[in-house]
């Protein structure tokens, strides 16, 4: 499973790929919107795992031009965000398929993104 993971907050990105560890997944890391598409375009992924709160280009602007390309509109998208519970309609508009909620609950959230995997 390759997995390409979107934070800009560093110690985030390295705690989702610890996490993804005994999945045996690859994880490719990006700290921007525009990285992470430009990654998306250039790579095949079996996940993407999106900041909301990214700076610059929002996280949801990432998902929904994700979801307008048609290379990569079947990609799973799993959105991260402090404030999820606010914006979980709008996470589920933009195109991810489900929502954490930050802090990331290290139990649960790799048994999401199995969940999100084997759909």
């Amino acid at each position: 499973m390759h997995v390409l993971v979107v934070d800009a907050d560093l110690p985030s990105l390295k705690l989702v790929e610890l996490l993804l560890r005994p999945l045996q997944a690859t994880v490719t890391r990006a700290q921007s919107g525009p990285e992470a598409l430009a990654l998306a375009r250039r790579h095949s992924y079996d996940l993407i795992i999106l900041d909301v709160d990214l700076p610059g280009t929002g996280g949801l602007d990432v998902a929904r031009t994700v979801r307008a390309d048609p290379a990569l509109k079947l990609v799973p998208i799993l959105a991260t965000a402090f404030t999820a519970e606010d914006q979980g309609a709008e996470i589920l508009r933009a195109g991810c398929r489900a929502w954490v909620k930050k802090p990331l609950d290290t139990r649960e959230f790799p048994k999401v993104v199995r969940s999100i995997i084997a759909r």
